[in-house]
């Protein structure tokens, strides 16, 4: 339990059938998406947001979500600009491996 805990995982199976469906539609890589299918997709990118650390998704948000530049960050997070980076860096590489473990359980 302590190891789920520390580090989550996300399963095929945890997801809803409307997230499963948009993480389908990501991973075909069809253009045309509806209101639901927008939704289950925002609903997939905070359940994958949910297995980083709370450091490393704060920075993720910031910069990716809020379009918050890196020094406007580093100032949010107290960190230094470069800190910033490489978090931001290291933590989208665990997000692609979380989203590959997903598609191989497909």
């Amino acid at each position: 339990m302590r190891s789920e805990k520390a580090r989550p995982e996300l399963r095929w199976a945890d997801l809803s059938e409307e997230q499963a469906d948009a993480l389908d539609r990501v991973l075909d890589q069809k253009e045309e998406r509806s209101v639901d299918e927008q939704t289950g997709t925002k609903e997939l990118a905070a359940k994958l947001l949910e297995t980083l650390p709370a450091r490393d998704r704060l920075i993720l948000t910031c910069l990716d979500l809020e379009g918050r530049s890196i020094a406007e960050t580093a100032k949010v997070t107290g960190s230094g600009e470069a800190v910033v980076k490489i978090r931001a860096f290291r933590a989208r590489r665990k997000l692609r491996k979380e989203l590959q473990k997903l598609e191989k359980t497909r």
